[in-house]
């Protein structure tokens, strides 16, 4: 772990902000002054090809991408055999983190309806791009006062690549909100993204993702063979007709998906405002961000 003012290729570490499996995040300065975010491999993953070859696709990837909702690379290297990627700060914390300090994990309607609306831009434009993220979830969003964000590529797929990015039959992507085809290695586009949404707008709305098993196995099962939750029956103030829009989404074939994210989020907030006076504002977001960050 790196310490307080240590420098990695002109960035000066300021401390830890995030941290997982393959990599740790640190708040660094670079030689321009500029807050950044610093991304680094850690030991045992920089020392496997599939660990390089994914942070090395991640940049790739992310680099081609220039929208507010996505969060922004800057540079990419190895400074002393420590591989790292500069990308833009964003002070703000992931939507998991904001559910986990919400009553009953469960965000305001508003908030919610401002987090999938950015995401739904994020990822129609990933799609325009031809590339598909294939890991939205609460945890790869970063909520700010300002707008949400989508970061972590390191898995996305750019649609005409065929080249496997999967290790020893692993699944890619993260399995609670999987959709069917990616589960089944089967043909992706960008409704597999819309699939991950929603799946990530009803754990955000109701505390718990669309198909909570006990086991990997029957969280799997869930994807290819149950119904879509209701919504509504979890949170009795969320109207019926959020329900039928979910179970759209998470339809298990994706041609009977909706066509893009936007769509999606679009009649989300239309039908989570029909009986409510209270309008889908980032002030909203500000105010709860403020609150419980």
């Amino acid at each position: 772990m790196l310490q307080h003012g240590d420098v990695i290729a002109g960035h000066r570490v300021q401390r830890l902000i995030g941290h997982g499996g393959s990599s740790e995040v640190y708040l660094a300065v670079d030689e321009s002054g500029t807050e950044v975010a610093l991304k680094i491999l850690t030991a045992t993953e920089s020392h496997t090809e599939y660990g390089r070859s994914r942070f090395d696709r991640e940049f790739t990837i992310a680099s081609e991408l220039r929208h507010p909702n996505i969060v922004a690379v800057y540079g990419h290297g190895v400074y002393d055999g420590i591989p790292y990627t500069s990308m833009q700060y964003v002070e703000g914390v992931t939507a998991a983190h904001l559910a986990s300090r919400a009553p009953d994990r469960r965000l305001p309607t508003a908030t919610v309806a401002d987090i999938v609306s950015d995401v739904a831009a994020a990822l129609d434009y990933a799609h325009e791009c031809d590339i598909v993220h294939r890991d939205v979830k609460p945890t790869n969003i970063l909520v700010s006062a300002e707008r949400s964000s989508l970061t972590d590529f390191g898995i996305a797929r750019v649609l005409n690549d065929v080249r496997p990015l999967n290790r020893n039959g692993r699944i890619l992507g993260s399995v609670p909100y999987a959709a069917p085809e990616l589960l089944q290695a089967g043909r992706l586009d960008g409704r597999a993204d819309v699939y991950a949404l929603a799946c990530t707008f009803v754990e955000l709305i109701s505390g718990t993702p669309p198909y909570p098993r006990s086991t990997v196995f029957g969280i799997v099962s869930a994807h290819l063979s149950s119904s879509p939750p209701s919504v509504s029956w979890r949170v009795p103030s969320i109207p019926r007709a959020v329900d039928s829009i979910v179970a759209k989404a998470l339809s298990k074939d994706p041609a009977d998906r909706y066509r893009t994210a936007d769509e999606f989020a679009t009649l989300l907030a239309r039908a989570m405002y029909v009986d409510s006076p209270v309008p889908v504002t980032p002030v909203h977001r500000r105010r709860f961000w403020r609150a419980r960050r």
